[in-house]
């Protein structure tokens, strides 16, 4: 009539009831699971970009031509020294459809980027599209695509050439000089010499830098560059070297302040060698300095006009001419030379208050005529 003694045991155990059912999970669970975990690392380890993605048609005959790419990726070897990232890690290239083939990683590397070059004649010599993946532990990542472009048909433009103005002792050694349609075979001529002094190059980018050669800093004067490719020549692009302008002569050469007339200034030719003055100053250290900053040329390539101040002039005095000197300047230094300006007295004038009037002209009389008295007859 009681209920029998149960042991604990059986009592947990079977009784009362579970709080979670050991329950089994279903296949359709599992297998998402399984698959996802084996997915993983090869997720993670994905290119990300190719630097750069495009480039131009090499002439086969460039033999020396070389390109340099940059990879970036992401998971690739997280956390990996360069030494384990090199072993596991190795970059394949082809050509669509073609077979990889292993390119060296010669440019440096970290755990997730990688740089390497190749010659151009193995690779870009044919335009389309190059496929490059990473193989880490063995497992290929996605693939990059880096597009061979054709070599352009016409001739190449300069856009831009900086500087564009050289002085003696400069410290730009260099010029920079952005070009469009570049490619390669090019060739670059400095005032009709051609250079092959470069500091780097990028054909894809545009971009040339060459250095400056010493013999052409100490010549003043004006350069051709000229940019030439399997296609044509560029129109030229000038690099000014500059000098100091010489003053040569000033017209006149003497002022005289009493016929300077009423105008506000003197205009002075001013001749000169060299280079082309970018300012001018005219003046002495007791009438004073005027500068001036634009400068107009006059009837020839190696001439300005400098303007006196009339108030300059006026300061002159009786006595010895002032000598007065006209300076004309760039960044490269300045030169002057010199005019006479003076006062001769001959046009002193008496000067009247205000309100006082000439007084007027007299009036002309006809002349008085004296005729003698006619003499009496004599008793």
């Amino acid at each position: 009539m009681f209920p029998p003694v149960l042991s604990r045991r059986r009592l947990l155990a079977d009784d009362l009831p579970p709080i979670f059912p050991p329950r089994k999970p279903p296949m359709r669970i599992l297998l998402p699971l399984a698959l996802a975990c084996l997915a993983a690392p090869l997720a993670a380890q994905t290119l990300v970009s190719v630097e750069p993605s495009r480039v131009v048609q090499v002439d086969p005959s460039v033999i020396s031509s070389r390109r340099v790419f940059r990879v970036a990726g992401t998971g690739i070897t997280p956390g990996a020294s360069v030494g384990e990232t090199l072993a596991r890690v190795r970059l394949e290239m082809r050509r669509a459809g073609g077979a990889w083939t292993t390119v060296p990683i010669n440019e440096g590397m970290t755990s997730n980027a990688f740089g390497y070059g190749v010659y151009s004649k193995d690779w870009l010599t044919t335009p389309g599209d190059l496929e490059l993946r990473a193989v880490v532990d063995g497992r290929p990542t996605n693939t990059l695509a880096i597009r061979v472009a054709p070599a352009p048909t016409v001739a190449p433009e300069i856009v831009s050439v900086s500087p564009a103005t050289l002085t003696p002792g400069t410290e730009a050694r260099q010029v920079g000089i952005r070009v469009r349609n570049l490619s390669e075979p090019f060739t670059v001529s400095i005032g009709g010499a051609v250079t092959d002094r470069f500091g780097r190059y990028d054909v894809d980018a545009g971009d040339l830098v060459w250095y400056v050669p010493a013999e052409m800093i100490g010549r003043p004067g004006r350069y051709a560059v000229v940019v030439s490719t399997r296609a044509g020549a560029s129109y030229p692009v000038y690099v000014d070297v500059l000098g100091v302008p010489r003053v040569t002569s000033v017209t006149p050469g003497e002022i005289v302040k009493e016929r300077a007339g009423d105008a506000s200034s003197v205009r002075l030719r001013v001749e000169f060698d060299g280079s082309l003055p970018t300012s001018a100053r005219v003046g002495n250290d007791v009438l004073g300095w005027v500068s001036h900053t634009t400068l107009a040329m006059a009837d020839g390539p190696r001439a300005v006009w400098v303007d006196v101040p009339m108030e300059m002039i006026r300061k002159v005095t009786l006595g010895p001419p002032q000598e007065v000197r006209v300076e004309l300047a760039n960044s490269a230094g300045a030169s002057s030379g010199t005019l006479s300006v003076r006062s001769d007295g001959s046009a002193v004038r008496i000067m009247r208050p205000s309100g006082v009037t000439r007084p007027p002209p007299p009036v002309a009389r006809p002349p008085v005529i004296m005729r003698p008295l006619p003499t009496p007859p004599r008793p």
